[in-house]
């Protein structure tokens, strides 16, 4: 097992990472995505990754968690 996820498994906390990152990732990631015609998360879960140094099944549970508002936006607008 590794240290993160022993970490995880005791109920530790990562390291905070300041709010502006994750923020300026969504929008650049959202641009993108609109201006490419694709998913956002074929860009947000690698940018995650990469850019701020989240773990991989954190990232795909960011990602995914951050499509809730959007489906409920839409259903609502139906």
């Amino acid at each position: 097992m590794s240290a993160d996820l022993a970490a995880e498994s005791v109920g530790q906390q990562p390291p905070a990472t300041a709010l502006w990152k994750p923020a300026l990732v969504g929008v650049v990631a959202g641009l993108l995505s609109g201006l490419f015609g694709v998913g956002g998360g074929i860009l947000i879960v690698p940018a995650l990754v990469l850019v701020i140094g989240m773990q991989q099944r954190l990232a795909h549970g960011t990602a995914l968690a951050s499509t809730i508002p959007t489906s409920r936006s839409l259903k609502t607008q139906s």
